[in-house]
């Protein structure tokens, strides 16, 4: 039995990781006896060495992954927020990038601010209120920028 694995991202289509994994098992009697619930049922060898090959190479999978911690840790870091820098019919482009988490395919609600609540005492600014535009797509990264396609209006 051979089990090959990969950890794909779901909003890209990226396979981020991979790990495969191999069981073997031999028997020569022809069948098997197995027990459930007090009765006695026949199986065949067949399934019996299956299960058991399969058994092995999801135990020697799961052993890699969890022996490798960066497969562990494929969920992106949330991206930092981006202001729109250009904006044209059916794009624009973001003031962040690849630095702060951007990454092709990721979506995006923007938003705009409708005010700033400030603390009356210290004139710090306690919470923004923001008003949803729409949803964007990004489809081009650099180090510094984005470019996202217009998905849809609020």
């Amino acid at each position: 039995m051979q089990l090959n694995v990969r950890l794909v991202d779901t909003s890209t289509g990226e396979i981020v990781a991979t790990a495969e994994g191999s069981g073997k098992s031999s028997q020569s009697e022809s069948a098997v006896v197995t027990r459930f619930g007090g009765s006695g049922a026949t199986r065949d060898v067949r399934e019996e060495l299956l299960d058991q090959a399969t058994a092995q190479a999801i135990d020697e999978v799961l052993s890699h992954i969890s022996s490798n911690p960066k497969l562990l840790a494929v969920t992106p870091a949330v991206p930092k927020e981006a202001l729109v820098a250009d904006l044209s019919l059916m794009s624009m482009v973001l003031n962040r990038g690849s630095e702060a988490g951007y990454r092709v395919g990721l979506k995006l609600s923007i938003e705009k601010i409708i005010r700033e609540v400030k603390d009356p005492a210290t004139g710090e600014v306690l919470r923004t209120v923001t008003e949803p535009v729409g949803k964007v797509q990004i489809t081009e990264v650099d180090t510094k920028s984005s470019v996202a396609k217009i998905l849809s209006d609020p």
